[in-house]
């Protein structure tokens, strides 16, 4: 019976660990930026914000290069799912997409800040055109 109890004690303590985090989806198409020539091959999306210290970053809020993107089928839509603490679903933050090009320094989105509130069990955000609402 003691064994059972350790037992059934260890699957609970380890199917809540596993819930500690919420993933959360962020995707933009640089398919008109790199027709207009602002996103040249080489060059990287990276999301920065408010929920950077939130989610972990160490640098800080709106700065750094860790929550970059990939396109990995080469469709020009760039995608990212990192993980945030489940402690903060419900909390919302404000964030922009910003092209990272050594040569030629940062492009930030020059609209408004865009936003979303962090929900279980997942958050993915909508696909959306860098730099336009």
């Amino acid at each position: 019976m003691k064994k059972l109890l350790i037992l059934a004690l260890i699957i609970l303590v380890s199917a809540f660990s596993f819930s500690q985090s919420i993933n959360i989806t962020f995707q933009v198409d640089m398919t008109i930026q790199a027709f207009e020539g602002n996103f040249p091959a080489g060059a990287n999306v990276v999301v920065r914000g408010s929920f950077q210290s939130d989610f972990g970053d160490p640098g800080g809020n709106w700065q750094g290069n860790l929550f970059q993107l990939s396109d990995p089928d080469d469709d020009t839509v760039y995608t990212g799912t990192f993980n945030a603490p489940a402690s903060l679903a419900g909390n919302t933050y404000i964030f922009k997409y910003v092209i990272v090009n050594p040569p030629a320094g940062d492009n930030w989105e020059s609209i408004s800040d865009r936003q979303f509130t962090l929900t279980t069990p997942a958050t993915i955000l909508p696909l959306v055109y860098f730099n336009k609402i």
